[in-house]
């Protein structure tokens, strides 16, 4: 009968063999892939040692029986395209440090301030926040495309296309599934011009009204970049971030007539906790994924 401790020093042996230089030993095993391959391996060899990985975004590493899988080696921005606004980037790099590149360009990926400290594969699997919201404008497609590793150690990669409208969409099922699926290593994301942003604050008597001023800013076909409601002591306050002429009129009119008055100062985004991935996604991880290597 093989104990634990004999089961866990087989795998490092086994990672140092088929990764080498990417395992860290201390109080607890870490592993820092360098590139895909290794992301790969990785993975195949805990799939054959049945040991369970904490991957980026997964919300799963304080389980100290868990084998951490950290990609902050993996910090490249690939490519730019200018022409299709769009850069490849490989998942351990930070949204600040890619934001600062991106503006050197003249470009942004439009996010809230709060999320900048993720690395972008834990931002894509627990679900792009800070994102522009699908209801702000459904046609925004943030995540053009994509590659992943299954607990298995297969490489899946989803090029970048126009939004899809038939067969099954791996890039949402990736997005918000906490690594359950897979682990991202890549991702094409769009890329917005550089423009200055008008901010507006309206505070309205009850937090109903501040909804419903949205719903009916977004039914006329305004575009925030950003839009957030949240509760105040009056009532509830809705902010947005604008980009387009005119939208500001339209903003302030609508307001009015849900009872809102314009107000002074910044939102404090605190953020929205990620919501869990959805019960087909879990669903589907057990089946692709049954000694829960990933789960």
């Amino acid at each position: 009968m093989t104990s634990a401790d004999e089961h866990r020093r087989a795998f490092a042996a086994a990672i140092r063999r088929g990764a080498p230089g990417s395992l860290e030993e201390g109080d607890r095993l870490a592993i820092l892939p360098s590139n895909q391959r290794e992301v790969a391996t990785v993975l195949r060899i805990a799939s054959e040692h049945r040991v369970a990985l904490a991957v980026p975004g997964s919300g799963l590493h304080d389980k100290t029986d868990r084998v951490a899988l950290d990609l902050r080696r993996l910090d490249e921005v690939i490519r730019y395209d200018d022409t299709s606004l769009l850069v490849h980037v490989a998942s351990g790099c930070t949204l600040a440090s890619l934001e600062r590149s991106l503006q050197k360009r003249g470009c942004s990926l439009r996010l809230a301030s709060h999320v900048g400290a993720q690395s972008v594969g834990e931002w894509l699997a627990r679900g792009a926040l800070g994102r522009r919201q699908r209801e702000d404008d459904p046609v925004e497609q943030v995540v053009a495309g994509l590659t992943f590793v299954t607990a298995s150690g297969e490489s899946v990669t989803v090029r970048p296309a126009p939004r899809r409208a038939v067969g099954p969409d791996l890039v949402s099922a990736m997005v918000g599934g906490r690594g359950r699926l897979g682990v991202i290593t890549a991702a094409w994301l769009s890329v917005s011009l550089e423009r200055p942003l008008t901010h507006v604050a309206i505070l309205f008597p009850s937090f109903s009204l501040a909804t419903a001023s949205r719903e009916e800013l977004r039914r006329v076909g305004v575009r925030a970049v950003q839009s957030e409601v949240s509760r105040a002591a009056e009532g509830g306050r809705v902010d947005w971030w604008l980009e387009r002429r005119g939208e500001v009129d339209i903003v302030t009119s609508i307001s009015e007539q849900h009872q809102g008055v314009w107000i002074e100062g910044l939102a404090k985004i605190s953020g929205t906790p990620p919501a869990p991935p959805s019960s087909i996604v879990c669903s589907l991880a057990r089946e692709l994924d049954p000694h829960g290597i990933l789960c």
